[in-house]
């Protein structure tokens, strides 16, 4: 479990800077809904975060706000994923990485280094938040080999935060 150790309400100027680091990824208005009042800025063990009514919903991965989980649960997930067959969900939640046979479906737009969020095929619910390590032109569910590496998955320390 990940310990909140520090918090303050989020300056205009902070609040600014995450939008656009969101926005970059995601249209204005799934940003909007993601950001929800109060604003909270906190420094957990391993990231920097943005709670939201109590949730991270998003945290710095090099420098840079993306969503949780918890962040994209309150959004319909169209841009940025990875979507995975029911046979990879058990592995993913226990932090593996994502395997091309695993995958049925992607964002087009995806380039190695991007963020993404990975989701299960059934019910589109994220799993994971993950490193793209190749393109996505280059993704072929027949072959062998990672396609991106987990960075934050349901269970994690993140995902079970504890706010005080």
């Amino acid at each position: 479990m990940m310990r909140i150790r520090r918090r303050h309400p989020l300056s205009s100027k902070d609040l600014d800077r995450i939008q656009k680091d969101l926005s970059s990824v995601l249209p204005p208005e799934k940003t909007n809904r993601i950001l929800v009042e109060p604003l909270e800025e906190a420094a957990g063990d391993e990231y920097d975060l943005i709670l939201s009514e109590q949730e991270p919903v998003a945290f710095t991965v090099g420098g840079v706000f993306f969503p949780t989980l918890k962040g994209f649960l309150r959004i319909e997930i169209e841009e940025r994923h990875l979507t995975v067959d029911s046979g990879a969900v058990p592995y993913l939640v226990n932090g593996a990485d994502i395997m091309a046979p695993g995958v049925v479906a992607w964002d087009p737009e995806l380039e190695k280094g991007d963020l993404c969020v990975v989701t299960e095929e059934r019910h589109n619910k994220p799993l994971s938040v993950a490193g793209m390590l190749v393109e996505a032109a280059e993704i072929d569910p027949d072959s062998k080999g990672k396609v991106a590496k987990n960075i934050h998955h349901v269970g994690d320390p993140l995902w079970n935060a504890e706010v005080d």
